[in-house]
């Protein structure tokens, strides 16, 4: 059996990322946020103060950074909840206004705090690795690997030494942490393993489904349901149907928005030069893509790249056009429900892969009819044309289904254009390339 477990004797950098990419927010119940939001949001439940919930994450990523277990951490952070009176409890108001003194819970709930988050975040670390989307990597498959014993849920149990190809699906659902103090974890396996200990590959088609759960606050959560081989049926705990992905692109492009242009561009471009990052984020972009029905937007956007810097300076320096923010946005609303048309030509697996594309070499261009810049990217046989609405107050929800209100570059159109029209002619003239 392949070892599993964690290295403890040295600061684990990646887990720590992970903590460190989240925003203390005040929550009454975990379930306020849902799934991958937790990747975005540090919360305790019944814990509305935010300083004090911006101490608990702070207590955390130290214990972890100086090597610290969970009795040397409870130690620390008890003596900090108690002077701030976190244990007599806290006022809760219902939907009816009515107001009532709620126990938060004492002592015991501290290795429910620290384990969650502490598990969560080393998975974090573990899968980022993991899942890595090499073409040369040896590892194909993966392994789910329970605690065996009276502690571990009968469901988790089930699942151990569960082995499906890492392409599976499953895997974005079901990788650990599945539920409160969940212990689980995930192993990669090499086709001469799988092979050497005769471990059976199962595939996950026709066996997963989705339950939704309606919650105490009266809104609805999913959860997923995996049909194993014996009848038994897994199922995630609500709000953690999701697995736990250090993002920090999406911190990095919200900082963007507001940084200077020339830096912004700068920045970020160096970021998504490292493949892989960049495979991380336009796998993302992918999925999403994919996913949503651009007849029915539902007003959801993502962030797939920067203007090049060289094309902020042309603007401002040939057209006195000053742009107000690097990134370039898509939205589902404005960008892919256009682009969906019958009319269009384009490609969809370009689209699909724009943190590539606009990754790579391409046009600033000027349209002298229009008066208005273009983008121009070859294409086999002919170019495409990207027109942005530069300077667009945008609003939507994010990737952590957060309201966001900023002011941005959408995506609007792409048309399919011959060579000679953009190059020939005076319709269009060259600025720059990067």
């Amino acid at each position: 059996m392949p070892k599993t477990g964690f290295d403890f004797k040295s600061p684990p950098q990646d887990a720590i990322r992970y903590l460190e990419q989240k925003f203390p927010k005040a929550s009454w119940a975990y379930t306020d946020l849902l799934d991958n939001a937790h990747d975005r949001a540090f919360v305790v439940a019944k814990m509305v103060d935010v300083d004090l919930a911006t101490t608990v994450q702070r207590s955390i990523i130290d214990a972890m950074q100086e090597g610290k277990g969970y009795k040397a951490w409870a130690k620390d952070i008890d003596k900090v909840l108690a002077k701030s009176g976190w244990y007599d409890g806290q006022i809760n108001v219902d939907a009816q206004g009515n107001a009532k003194k709620v126990v938060t819970g004492g002592q015991h709930r501290l290795e429910t705090i620290y384990r969650t988050n502490v598990a969560a975040a080393y998975e974090a670390g573990r899968q980022q690795v993991i899942f890595n989307d090499r073409d040369d990597d040896p590892f194909g498959y993966v392994m789910y690997s329970a605690i065996m014993d009276n502690r571990t849920r009968p469901t988790h149990k089930a699942l151990h030494g569960k082995v499906m190809e890492k392409s599976d699906p499953a895997w974005s659902s079901i990788s650990p942490p599945n539920g409160y103090n969940c212990r689980c974890t995930i192993v990669e396996l090499t086709q001469g393993q799988i092979d050497r200990y005769g471990y059976k590959v199962s595939k996950s088609e026709g066996k997963l489904s989705t339950q939704v759960v309606e919650l105490p606050n009266g809104k609805e959560a999913q959860r997923t349901l995996f049909e194993l081989d014996n009848g038994a049926v897994f199922k995630t705990d609500v709000g953690f149907n999701h697995a736990p992905k250090i993002l920090p692109m999406q911190t990095l492009f919200d900082k963007a928005i507001l940084a200077e242009p020339k830096f912004a561009s700068r920045v970020v471009s160096q970021a998504l030069a490292q493949p892989r990052i960049k495979t991380q984020v336009n796998q993302e972009v992918k999925t999403w893509v994919q996913g949503v029905d651009a007849k029915y937007a539902k007003g959801e956007f993502r962030h797939v790249g920067v203007i090049p810097s060289v094309f902020i300076e042309a603007l401002a320096s040939e057209k006195n056009f000053e742009l107000q923010t690097a990134v370039i946005t898509l939205h589902d609303r404005i960008s892919l429900h256009h682009l969906a048309r019958e009319h269009k030509t384009h490609s969809q697996d370009w689209v699909e892969n724009i943190v590539e594309n606009l990754t790579g070499k391409y046009a600033l261009y000027w349209d002298n009819k229009k008066n208005y810049p273009v983008f121009i990217f070859d294409v086999p046989n002919s170019k495409y044309r990207l027109v942005m609405r530069l300077n667009e107050n945008i609003k939507g929800h994010n990737v952590f289904n957060e309201k966001q209100k900023f002011t941005g570059n959408v995506i609007r159109t792409i048309t399919v254009d011959t060579i000679e029209n953009i190059e020939n002619g005076s319709h269009y003239a060259l600025m720059t390339t990067n």
